[in-house]
């Protein structure tokens, strides 16, 4: 549905952002808005409430060819009318063959997108985009780069999305998954003798080939018990963000208690980032080399300088 600005109740700016009073609440059930939770952004020319979820794109705005062209080889005035109709059959020689359990449809990142460039200046490069199978989902309009999150076997099961318009409010939106059970792109480390944990899709990838992301600095126990499973594992590397040190030396002493060689990353004041999507690989192959093992005695007494 398009909207026409003119005719909703300004509220304040935010970032790229105008808040409006939302007309759309009462529709989807909910109470009148009075605070403004509709943001119509201005370089997509879509809107989006945070209250009741109802998107859609502004009749009034232009939109920028110049911020993204999701659709490769297409002019971009045809892409936006195909994705409004939701017609997505017109651009299936574009589109993957998976969907997910609501049918959304996976477009790849091809090396003429913003969200291609967005990935190359996070350090991520072609090879790696096709190897994480890195997308742009119907879902969200393409405004968001999807990781897809697979069981052991391979099935897909959710996707971890996050937005590479800033600003953008919320970071990310993920479909609904179980959290506390699941552990990004272990199906493709399973086999790995040495697995690396880090909090977000980016800072595994980033890590290297053998790392998996908890999706949050609070890392569960079946998370960790889902980890102890794999086959041939026989040293952990614990890599969180640095504001988790606490949260890293659970995970340490968990893996080291069990028999594995267990390992932590400590972020020294050296060392600028705050994970391993924020620093150099020569910057975090040297802080996996300082890793600490864990033996017990030293449980207490990890000193970060």
């Amino acid at each position: 549905m398009q909207l026409n600005e003119s005719t909703l109740e300004f509220v304040g700016v935010s970032g790229d952002e105008k808040r409006y009073i939302c007309p759309f609440c009462p529709s989807h059930g909910k109470s009148p808005d009075r605070v403004g939770h509709l943001y119509v952004n201005s370089k997509r020319g879509a809107y989006f409430c945070h209250r009741c979820g109802h998107r859609g794109w502004s009749d009034s705005l232009p939109v920028n060819d110049d911020i993204f062209n999701p659709v490769r080889k297409l002019e971009w005035g045809e892409v936006l009318e195909r994705i409004r109709s939701s017609n997505m059959a017109q651009v299936s020689d574009f589109c993957v063959e998976d969907t997910d359990t609501i049918g959304n449809s996976y477009v790849p990142i091809l090396p003429d997108y913003v969200a291609f460039e967005y990935l190359q200046k996070r350090g991520i490069n072609e090879e790696q985009i096709k190897h994480y199978e890195i997308q742009l989902s119907s879902r969200d309009f393409f405004t968001r780069i999807h990781f897809p999150g697979r069981d052991l076997n391979g099935r897909l099961i959710c996707s971890i999305a996050r937005s590479y318009l800033a600003p953008s409010n919320p970071k990310y939106l993920n479909s609904k998954f179980a959290r506390k059970e699941f552990v990004w792109n272990l199906d493709k480390v399973k086999n790995s003798d040495t697995i690396i944990v880090c909090e977000g899709p980016i800072s595994a990838i980033r890590a290297g080939y053998n790392a998996v992301a908890t999706l949050g600095k609070f890392v569960t126990k079946e998370q960790m018990l889902r980890i102890s499973l794999m086959p041939n594992l026989k040293t952990i590397i614990v890599a969180l963000d640095r504001d988790a040190l606490r949260e890293s030396q659970k995970v340490w002493k968990f893996f080291g208690v069990r028999g594995f060689t267990s390992k932590i990353v400590l972020w020294t004041s050296d060392v600028t980032g705050k994970d391993p999507a924020e620093v150099t690989k020569n910057q975090f192959e040297s802080l996996l080399n300082k890793s600490v093992v864990y033996t017990g005695w030293n449980e207490s007494s990890l000193i970060v300088s």
